[in-house]
């Protein structure tokens, strides 16, 4: 197979189909005929290159009926030159007549179709970005709209074209059924990444984030993986953080680092807690030189320093410094709190200490010099007698063996800080924001160090439902050097959501790119799990689920900062296929590679647009996808009139 980049595959980003049709006289005439124009951009094309079956050459030209798209010309000779001005498509009749005397005259239909042209990585042709030079990498800007009167972020291709982010995680093959990769693609991951991306193409996704299969990127890869044969742009995963902890050996490093999640005892928080790394730890740092050589040689082509498809670099799934998500609603503690609280000592590794509660009781010791002046402050009677160690975790009176039995001073939320000491919550406030700092500015001083070309994604943040992100953490990701936030969206409560991205970009001033994931459980092959929808996004069928889909992507494309600012670059859809660990409905294609489409998604075995089978579900389920599709063209013509109006 050839490959194509964006420039080939637009029709399919804005348009379901293109097909350029000879109405009549089809016996008469062969050869090309007149191709797509592009809005915006200049077009010609000879009528003369039509080869005509009767009379003589040259011929003459005369449109008799319909007429070209605005912008476009036609002269005599049959050349149609010009820049159109207006998307839509446009039937013309010509009246051809030879040289022949007397002369022959024959009369044929033609049909341009205008469309939102894109450069090779998605940007929009029509709409370079004001103000942008070309580096020849993505880069956010700001930039003045007409329409209300305001500043739009945008992201901008290589080509310094707008660019509305689409992309889809976790677009891999790990759960579409053995059998199906085997029948359909004779277990060719390529071939299965070829018909992925052709698909993702035509229902108007752009790009790819974090989880990817390495088949599924536009740069060949090691192990001898060639790019893609439709080549997208795609968010580097940056995997330190997963790194650290579980596949530490990669990293040469003797040991992981430590999850503070294991090391509470009774007193201490007994919450959900999924990981969070212990990124005071000398190994953090190692770890992560040790990732950048590794992402380094992934690429073929010479590392990823100067690779233009890079949408960003992202910076670790925070799932793995989960506590740094949210702002005490639902299952997000105070990561200050945690660390506070947490053993300083961890059995069975040679380095036992656990780095983080050190770095707590050393900034304590800084400020406060000496125990009595932190006694007094947090108004503890007294009661520690040493900022280290006296006596051991959870029974010693050194700040160090603070469990969260205190719970005059400390409290017991975790979450909202309830019951505390107000001045020890303002110490656990300035720690949180300096774990921050190291989990962040660790990871993008490390990158940066070698690619000064790329932007630094931060994210997600605000916690399922979207309720908001603590401000010290707001703070530390602004001071770490991330260029973009991850968000998320509260589908039932869009107004939660709306707000709790506003103050995320009214605090940090950065624009940001929404995680977005939406189920129709009892709809698709999840169907036997229905407790397991995602949360504040669970639909009844497809349908249903397409439509508060675009009903969401309108929402998010016109949120706004307190000051007006548009400040969301795109989304990123959870994720491409179902999830078969999770029993969950997240994907756009079911667990047996079929569209949630109305027509693949279903009992009766078929054939899709592009030829390859579909169908041979359990049940008929319902079409998801053809509101999606319709939506991100809504949204691309709303980017292309706010650039240029």
């Amino acid at each position: 197979m050839a490959t194509h980049s964006f420039k080939t595959q637009k029709v399919f980003l804005v348009f379901a189909s293109s097909v350029i049709l000879l109405l009549s006289n089809a016996a008469v005439a062969q050869g090309s005929f007149p191709a797509n124009a592009d809005l915006l951009q200049p077009y010609s094309f000879n009528l003369q290159s039509v080869l005509h079956r009767f009379g003589k050459a040259p011929y003459t030209y005369q449109v008799t009926l319909g007429s070209l798209p605005p912008g476009l010309t036609m002269s005599q000779s049959g050349m149609i030159t010009g820049t159109p001005t207006t998307i839509g498509i446009y039937p013309f009749t010509v009246r051809v007549t030879d040289s022949s005397t007397p002369p022959l005259q024959e009369t044929f239909n033609y049909l341009i179709k205008v469309v939102m042209g894109l450069d090779m990585y998605g940007g929009l042709t029509a709409a370079p970005v004001p103000g942008c030079a070309q580096t020849g990498y993505f880069q956010v800007m700001k930039v003045n709209i007409a329409n209300p009167p305001s500043q739009r972020w945008v992201l901008a291709t290589p080509k310094c074209n707008a660019f509305y982010q689409r992309a889809v995680y976790d677009a891999d093959r790990s759960f579409i059924l053995q059998q199906i990769m085997q029948e359909r693609y004779n277990n060719s991951t390529s071939l299965w990444a070829f018909h992925s991306l052709e698909r993702m193409g035509g229902w108007g996704f752009n790009s790819i984030d974090i989880y990817y299969s390495l088949y599924m990127l536009p740069v060949g890869t090691l192990d001898n993986i060639p790019p893609a044969t439709i080549q997208v742009p795609f968010a580097l995963y940056y995997s330190a953080l997963k790194d650290v902890l579980y596949n530490y050996q990669e990293l040469g490093l003797p040991e992981p680092v430590k999850d503070i999640c294991a090391g509470f005892d009774s007193n201490g928080y007994h919450g959900y807690c999924s990981n969070m790394v212990d990124v005071f730890d000398p190994k953090w740092q190692t770890g992560n030189n040790a990732e950048l050589i590794n992402q380094e040689q992934l690429f073929t082509s010479g590392g990823f320093a100067t690779d233009p498809w890079i949408t960003a670099v992202s910076l670790g799934d925070s799932d793995f410094v989960f506590a740094l998500k949210g702002n005490g609603a639902g299952t997000y503690p105070h990561a200050g709190m945690m660390v506070a609280t947490v053993n300083f000592q961890y059995s069975g590794y040679q380095d036992d200490t656990l780095h983080s509660k050190v770095a707590w009781v050393t900034y304590l010791q800084n400020k406060y010099g000496n125990i009595a002046a932190l006694n007094a402050s947090w108004n503890t009677g007294g009661f520690y007698t040493t900022f280290g160690d006296a006596g051991g975790f959870g029974t010693g009176t050194g700040v160090l063996d603070e469990d969260g039995r205190h719970t005059a001073w400390f409290g017991s939320d975790y979450y909202n800080q309830s019951g505390m000491n107000s001045n020890l919550e303002a110490d656990l406030d300035a720690f949180l924001y300096q774990f921050t700092v190291q989990v962040y500015g660790v990871q993008a001083s490390t990158v940066k160090g070698y690619d000064q070309n790329h932007l630094d994604l931060c994210g997600s943040f605000g916690g399922v439902g979207e309720y908001g992100t603590r401000t010290p953490v707001l703070q530390g990701l602004k001071d770490s050097g991330c260029s973009i936030l991850g968000g998320n969206w509260n589908s039932y409560y869009p107004a939660i959501g709306l707000h709790g991205n506003q103050v995320e970009y009214d605090t940090t001033g950065l624009p940001a790119i929404i995680w977005y994931g939406i189920t129709a459980q009892a709809d698709s092959d999840e169907s036997n799990y229905p407790q397991n929808g995602a949360a504040f996004a669970n639909y009844a069928t497809q349908g249903l689920r397409g439509q508060q889909y675009a009903t969401d992507q309108q929402t998010i494309f016109g949120a706004t900062g307190s000051n007006g600012d548009y400040y969301i670059l795109g989304t990123s859809f959870w994720s491409l296929t179902d999830n078969t660990s999770e029993g969950t409905n997240w994907g756009l294609i079911s667990f047996s590679d079929n569209a949630y489409d109305g027509r693949c998604a279903v009992i009766q075995q078929s054939k899709d647009q592009y030829g390859f089978p579909c169908g041979g579900e359990l049940a008929n389920y319902g079409d998801f996808l053809d509101s999606v599709t319709q939506i991100h063209s809504s949204i691309t013509m709303q980017l292309f009139q706010a650039i240029t109006q």
